[in-house]
């Protein structure tokens, strides 16, 4: 005797025809039994009970002389006579709450799934029947979970459908009948079409009443939530990435005069950075720049606004090397600090400089070297003062 836990249910096979029915229920006696849910750790039994049903309809006209279709009854009724049928009440009166025993059993009560199909295929059908189980039922299947809390577990009411080369289930099933006997047996063998189709169906609907146990919820609450945790991780360290990484910025030597940009004193370059050699200062007359009037300015001998960088650095970012010109921007506060043009562009002092990478001197302060920085701790007020006025950096 096998010690797996066991769950009990009912699945209804519902049809138009109480021998095609009965048919259905035949095969399923011979096709492989339901195995149970992939991520239980302790693979249980699974047990189904399937219920052949019979759904009769009445009409009548109404006013417009139009026929209303409605549902007379929904029986059970016995395999081996057919004539004899029972009320479904009987099953819907078992009770609502679903619990799992200690060993892992679990009983449904009632009928937890139906199966419709076998004469039974218009949306209007359908909906009657869901409304009558539904009315009968009152969709109260119920089930605690680790905190006693009640899950209300909805009937699973599912109609089959026709494969995708009939228009409908009448089509398939007027197909089905024109086979020869042989053909017929085949297509149970395969359940492609007709009553071993059905029975595939009712099988897997019957697979989606199977609940899921206790333990195998909180594992899967569990690695839900790792995986949250990572999504949540990985979103975090996407959002880091785009923060200018440390990495960017080289580590320049204190005894150097270094270059930090004015607004979030970031140490940007140093004076190693600058073109090498120099540019000669105004060397070239010409000017593009106007001056009040609208005259052009050529006069010369102006003093250099900008420093010019012999190499792009890695805080420039990438778009320096595909693009031909652009401008440059603090990586950490986004502010403006010049720009460059591989093209070459003209210095203040009017020299004409090639390649050009140009920061502007008024967007980041001159940092002197540490030691010449102690030496003007030592300084009065005023003789610093002096020494700032002359351009010496602090």
């Amino acid at each position: 005797m096998s010690d797996k836990p066991t769950i009990k249910f009912r699945v209804a096979v519902l049809g138009a025809n109480k021998n095609r029915v009965s048919k259905v229920l035949s095969i399923l006696q011979d096709r492989p039994p339901i195995i149970d849910l992939e991520n239980e750790p302790i693979q249980r039994n699974i047990e189904v009970e399937y219920i052949p049903c019979i759904a009769s309809f009445g009409g009548y006209k109404n006013e417009d002389d139009e026929v209303v279709k409605y549902l007379a009854k929904l029986t059970a009724f016995d395999v081996s006579d057919v004539k004899q049928e029972s009320s479904l009440q009987t099953f819907f009166d078992e009770g609502s709450k679903m619990e799992e025993m200690p060993n892992g059993n679990i009983t449904i009560p009632g009928i937890a799934a139906f199966a419709v199909g076998i004469g039974i295929d218009t949306d209007n059908d359908l909906h009657k029947i869901e409304s009558y189980v539904n009315m009968m039922s009152g969709n109260s299947v119920t089930q605690k979970d680790e905190d006693e809390k009640e899950t209300v577990l909805q009937n699973v009411i599912k109609c089959i459908e026709p494969n995708s080369e009939y228009a409908s289930m009448s089509e398939e099933n007027a197909a089905f009948k024109v086979l020869s006997d042989e053909e017929k047996e085949q297509a149970i063998q395969n359940a492609s079409i007709g009553p071993g189709k059905m029975a595939k169906f009712t099988q897997q609907v019957a697979r989606e009443c199977i609940p899921e146990s206790k333990r195998a919820k909180a594992e899967r609450i569990r690695k839900e939530q790792e995986a949250k945790e990572k999504e949540q991780q990985e979103l975090e360290a996407t959002e880091t990435k785009q923060e200018p990484s440390e990495s960017l910025f080289k580590e320049y030597n204190v005894e150097t005069t270094r270059y930090a940009c004015k607004m979030c004193r970031t140490i940007l370059f140093n004076n190693e950075e600058f073109e090498d050699p120099p540019h000669s200062q105004s060397q070239h007359t010409f000017s593009y720049r106007k001056v009040k009037g609208g005259n052009v300015n050529t006069s010369i001998g102006e003093k250099c606004q900008c420093h010019f960088l012999k190499d792009a650095l890695n805080w420039m970012g990438k778009e320096i090397h595909e693009c031909h010109e652009g401008k440059l921007s603090c990586p950490k506060c986004d502010g403006k600090l010049g720009l460059y043009k591989w093209h070459g562009t003209q210095c203040s002092c009017g020299t004409w400089v090639v390649p050009a990478i140009m920061i502007h001197k008024s967007r980041v302060d001159e940092i002197a070297p540490e030691s010449e920085r102690n030496t003007m701790a030592m300084l009065s007020p005023l003789e610093r003062l002096r020494l700032a006025n002359a351009g010496v950096g602090l």
